[in-house]
């Protein structure tokens, strides 16, 4: 079971790369897809109608919703809005593991729909680079807001996986009029410690998480089945030496009984040849009980020599 085990994390590495290195290349391959997110004219009517008003909760709302239907469970999975010793109290904090380390990872939804509502509206194009410049500053001042806030440093070290944040923003559209008005923005947010995510591109994460459960699960059931046959074995080696040693008391008290029989012999200075003197000078003893000495010692087989 111990090889099984060995040559699962064999496998497993030779199969998927480290948990580290598999979140940098989502990383990377967020920024890789943010440049291929289709823009629909109804996109923006959508989000504005067909979800909560308050655009705060709303981007909350739907990353709770997206973890729901991707079968995590809050408690166990993630957890949300928990405040902190120092009152700090972020949107989300992912749990998931590497190897068998139990890690964190902060996630807190950020939301800027107004100037970027202007920019979709605006009629001119004097506007239209007014309200984009104002949805970008508005962008911006949440990844400084973000990262002033400083919450990979506030997670326990040995919880603690990464030294950046996911700011979640959860319109891609909001997101590429930002890009495309400053193409270095998704690198000026990871400079500060912060990771721009949408919508789309937060499911490489939710992939890996989900990978790093699924194998934590596999290897805890390896080792606890390891645990139990170690037990079984200890156990069984615990009843062989118990029987050893029942052996060795049982030939002790075989070797004794053999000594008492020598004792018993009707000759030399036995107490059976005294008492039988004491019997001719007229001691009795009740009729039928006359002092018989056993004839046979108790010996032991080679069979059983050797299984005792």
């Amino acid at each position: 079971m111990k090889k099984a085990l060995s040559d699962n994390e064999i496998n497993n590495v030779k199969t998927t790369t480290e948990l580290k290195s598999q979140l940098e290349l989502a990383v990377k391959e967020m920024s890789a897809r943010t440049a291929d997110i289709g823009a629909k004219a109804d996109s923006l009517s959508e989000a504005l109608t067909g979800r909560p008003k308050v655009q705060g909760c709303w981007g909350e709302n739907l990353l709770d919703d997206i973890l729901s239907k991707e079968g995590f469970e809050r408690g166990l999975h993630y957890d949300r809005e928990v405040t902190g010793e120092d009152l700090s109290r972020p949107d989300f904090v992912f749990h998931f593991y590497d190897g068998m380390e139990k890690k964190d990872l902060v996630v807190d939804s950020k939301v800027s729909l107004t100037a970027f509502v202007e920019y979709m509206n605006a009629d001119s194009e004097e506007d239209r680079k007014t309200a984009l410049d104002k949805h970008l500053k508005s962008v911006k001042k949440h990844i400084d807001e973000l990262s002033g806030k400083n919450y990979a440093s506030k997670i326990d070290k040995s919880k603690r996986f990464a030294d950046y944040v996911i700011m979640f923003m959860p319109v891609d559209m909001a997101y590429r009029a930002a890009i495309d008005a400053d193409y270095t923005l998704w690198q000026y947010a990871y400079s500060k410690g912060v990771v721009i995510a949408t919508e789309q591109t937060i499911m490489p994460f939710m992939k890996v998480i989900r990978l790093t459960w699924n194998k934590y699960s596999q290897d805890s059931n390896v080792m606890e089945i390891m645990q139990a046959a170690d037990a079984i074995v200890e156990r069984v080696g615990l009843f062989y030496d118990s029987y050893k040693e029942l052996g060795r008391r049982l030939k002790a008290v075989y070797g004794e009984y053999n000594k008492g029989i020598i004792k018993l012999e009707d000759k030399g200075p036995s107490i059976t040849t005294s008492a039988r003197k004491l019997i001719k000078l007229g001691a009795k003893r009740a009729q039928g009980k006359e002092l018989l000495v056993p004839e046979e010692h108790l010996l032991l087989s080679e069979e059983e020599e050797i299984g005792l």
